[in-house]
């Protein structure tokens, strides 16, 4: 079915929405900056550029449709259980892809791990692009802190 239907149909759907004019610039905007005004024409580029490649449509379906096959809870608690492993959680405020709430609802199975949650105010989903200074002094923070 995914062969014969999802790929193709998908693909098509694609990169008609890539083709249009500010489609990446409209759908980072809505989704992955918290801050709209912060998104700059570099940023847009780098998210453009892959789509240029051949076959990069059905890359980003198999990616898509591969993350259904995850168990998020089993891999999270085996990497927490590793020897020697600290696991940090930097969240923007304004994600509009994994909401505060469904992290927090998600991290509600892990109370027993110290697990180092920051949340950065007015950020999106990307806060590393976003804000590259506040996130560099946030990470700067965390691993000074643990060595």
């Amino acid at each position: 079915l995914r062969k014969a239907i999802v790929f193709p149909l998908g693909g098509y759907v694609l990169r008609r929405v890539v083709g249009l004019k500010n489609s990446w610039k409209l759908g980072l905007k809505t989704t992955a900056w918290g801050n709209p005004e912060r998104l700059r024409g570099s940023d847009v580029l780098r998210y453009q550029w892959p789509s240029i490649g051949k076959g990069w449509e059905r890359g980003l379906l198999q990616f898509a449709t591969a993350q259904k096959s995850f168990d998020d809870r089993s891999l999270f608690r085996q990497v927490l259980d590793l020897p020697n492993t600290t696991v940090a959680i930097i969240l923007g405020s304004k994600d509009k892809v994994i909401p505060v709430q469904t992290t927090q609802k998600f991290l509600s199975d892990f109370k027993e791990y110290n697990l180092n949650v920051v949340q950065l105010e007015g950020l999106g989903h990307n806060a590393f692009e976003e804000d590259v200074e506040t996130f560099m002094s946030v990470m700067e923070k965390i691993v000074n802190k643990e060595t």
